[in-house]
């Protein structure tokens, strides 16, 4: 995993690789360099074979959960009866603690540790999170550093009353946890973040190629090749399924090789509506919505169109308005005007970003250092998610203004699918299944009775 901090200490990493070794662990035929883009990585010396062993950490090498419950501090907050929100807490009190003690048994862990973490969101400054305008991601960032904050003053009472136990290095220690913890399986049963030296010394990737798990039965975290990896390349782990967002909090990155993302679409209820106290109580009071959109998630993309399609539905006869009736398709025309809606809605998105995604594009090429890279990726994923739900609605509006023109829409529709890859197929499949299919029975003339 990638140090920022200002230099790898790479005297402190080779006493870890001693020391993993010495104490039964195993990280046969690779070594650990610093990369000239910063930070470190993990990169094969040897010709590593199919199935051949990656890595070995034995359990009493781990930083568990286990270890935290049982430790002065996790015993402590028991007999106060204090139960933190987060489940990252406590192992990062136990980290708190061990680093606390100059004669650890994880010493030499410990000291290949980052000790500051630029990249990560949860340490930017006022101007650096004003970069961010736009990106609703500022919200996430905002609630991490609330619950770092909130635990802290949960756990304080049992703190002991030295600088190693202030804030600040509490927040150390949490984002350390949160960045480089993986799941371990514990004594309850329940797979829980632990610390697993040398495993947070891989880089991300999602197609990787290396496999791990902890292995109860033979009480290690495990890594093992999928496939030969050649001398001099660069191993890869995955550090999970996360959203970009999740990715860019968290880790202070964001995954380059996934095409996939997520962008916020503000929208509201017209407050000129003849309708709108009516659909205002039928939200609950709610009269603007925050929908997160994702490439991965067509029910997010069908969620933001029912909202629209309610928000633009007028009455139902008689003076009366349906709410189950206005989240439904009802003709061609009136899902014109929810595209126009989505469409409007999601280059409103696009305007509240102070920078266009060309001129972030161009920023990329630029050189930046690690916490720039990250927070700009993060910028041109939303704006590329936005980008591509603008074009989907163009394609739905013009689809949509030619409903009465000559020839099959099932025909047309199936001319628009030609080249559609990706979230622009899912979104477009989604849309004729949910609402196009709804529309051909609805205009299908019924038969007449005799």
């Amino acid at each position: 995993m990638t140090d920022n901090s200002g230099g790898t200490n790479m005297t402190a990493v080779q006493a870890l690789l001693d020391w993993v070794r010495d104490n039964g662990g195993s990280f046969p035929g690779q070594s650990i360099r610093e990369q000239s883009a910063g930070g470190r990585g993990v990169f094969a010396e040897v010709n590593l074979i199919r199935h051949g062993t990656v890595l070995e950490i034995p359990r009493h090498l781990i930083l568990c959960m286990d270890l935290a419950r049982r430790s002065p501090l996790g015993r402590a907050l028991a007999e106060k009866g204090i139960t933190p929100r987060s489940s990252y807490t406590l192992l990062a009190l136990l980290l708190l603690q061990e680093d606390a003690a100059p004669d650890s048994f994880w010493r030499p862990y410990l000291d290949s540790l980052p000790r500051a973490y630029p990249e990560s969101p949860v340490y930017f400054d006022d101007p650096t999170l004003a970069l961010l305008q736009g990106s609703y991601t500022l919200s996430l960032i905002a609630a991490r550093r609330e619950q770092i904050e909130a635990e802290y003053a949960m756990v304080h009472p049992v703190l002991p009353s030295r600088p190693e136990f202030r804030f600040e290095a509490f927040r150390w220690a949490m984002v350390t946890v949160i960045s480089r913890g993986f799941a371990v399986l514990c004594d309850n049963g329940h797979n829980e973040a632990a610390l697993v030296p040398l495993l947070d010394m891989f880089n991300h990737r999602t197609d990787n190629g290396i496999e791990g798990c902890y292995r109860a039965e033979r009480a290690q975290f495990v890594l093992h090749a999928l496939h030969d990896h050649e001398p001099g390349g660069e191993l890869f782990i995955s550090y999970g399924t996360y959203t970009t967002a999740q990715f860019f909090v968290n880790y202070g990155f964001v995954d380059t090789n996934s095409r996939e993302g997520e962008a916020r679409v503000v929208v509201e209820l017209d407050q000129r509506d003849a309708w709108f106290q009516e659909k205002r109580k039928a939200f609950n009071g709610v009269t603007q919505v925050d929908l997160l959109l994702a490439t991965s998630d067509v029910d997010s993309l069908l969620a933001c169109l029912r909202f629209l399609r309610f928000s633009a539905s007028g009455g139902h006869g008689e003076g009366r308005f349906v709410p189950q009736l206005a989240l439904q398709p009802r003709d061609p025309a009136g899902e014109l005007a929810v595209a126009k809606a989505f469409r409007l809605a999601c280059e409103a998105a696009l305007d509240t970003f102070p920078t266009s995604l060309a001129e972030d594009e161009s920023f990329l090429r630029q050189g930046l250092n690690q916490a720039m890279m990250g927070l700009v990726r993060m910028r041109v994923s939303e704006k590329a998610v936005l980008h591509r739900a603008v074009e989907f609605a163009r394609s739905i509006e013009s689809f949509l203004a030619d409903w009465e023109v000559g020839g099959s829409p099932s025909d047309r529709f199936a001319s628009l699918m030609v080249g559609a890859e990706g979230a622009r197929r899912r979104w477009l499949e989604a849309w004729w299944s949910d609402i196009g299919e709804r529309l051909i029975a609805a205009s299908d003339p019924k038969p007449s009775m005799a």
